[in-house]
């Protein structure tokens, strides 16, 4: 079991909720909220027992033993895996980038929850993807997928977006993987002036499953402030 030490985080919601907002079109690879204050003294509303309750309990995971190619190459683009994939959460994850390194977005899209917004955001990375517009490498150095203590220890703030888009999702049971990666742009995104320059960073990944079905399904992507 890998060993994982939890800094408190705090999340950038980049795309809200499960319906198409103001922040339609928005590229979830090149467009990213901009450093957000977080308000101090402020009280949010939310039901924890429900945020806690609801998080998958990870000791209960099936461990998988997977012999998971450490580069995949598709023409010029290349994804490579530093860590081990401990659950299926984890491979969710690993296979959105594989997905995403092969262009087949169609897979991809199977691959969202009912968040109207998020899908959105893919379908215009496939457009900038056909357009010859992508990152042309990923290193995921680490994943993992955090503990229900983890949840607890997080700050108010982002406990109250989690809360949101599990009840307004509908999301019976979720959880959050955290991935930490470097990324680097191809010269066509270079030439578009992405706001994220290449560089390591961290996303987490919120996977939920609704009642009556029985897979996670990728229905958030955050950003940690740096």
């Amino acid at each position: 079991m890998k060993k994982f030490v939890f800094a408190v985080m705090v999340f950038v919601l980049m795309l809200c909720g499960c319906t198409a907002k103001e922040s339609q079109g928005k590229n979830i690879v090149k467009s990213v909220a901009s450093q957000l204050e977080v308000p101090e003294n402020t009280e949010y509303e939310f039901d924890e027992v429900l945020l806690i309750d609801g998080y998958v309990d990870i000791s209960k995971l099936s461990v998988l033993d997977l012999d998971i190619e450490k580069t995949f190459k598709a023409d010029d683009r290349v994804l490579e895996i530093e860590d081990f994939i401990d659950n299926q959460l984890e491979l969710t994850v690993y296979d959105l980038y594989h997905n995403i390194v092969f262009g087949d977005y169609d897979s991809i899209m199977n691959m969202i929850g009912e968040n109207e917004s998020l899908k959105i955001a893919f379908q215009n990375e496939s457009k900038d993807f056909n357009d010859g517009n992508y990152m042309k490498e990923y290193i995921m150095h680490e994943i993992n997928t955090l503990t229900v203590d983890d949840i607890k220890n997080l700050n108010e703030y982002s406990k109250k977006w989690i809360y949101e888009l599990i009840t307004e999702c509908n999301i019976e049971k979720y959880a959050v993987v955290e991935l930490d990666l470097t990324f680097k742009h191809n010269e066509k995104s270079l030439s578009m002036l992405p706001q994220l320059a290449d560089g390591r960073y961290k996303r987490y990944y919120v996977l939920g499953k609704v009642p009556e079905s029985e897979s996670y399904k990728i229905y958030e992507v955050y950003w940690d402030i740096f």
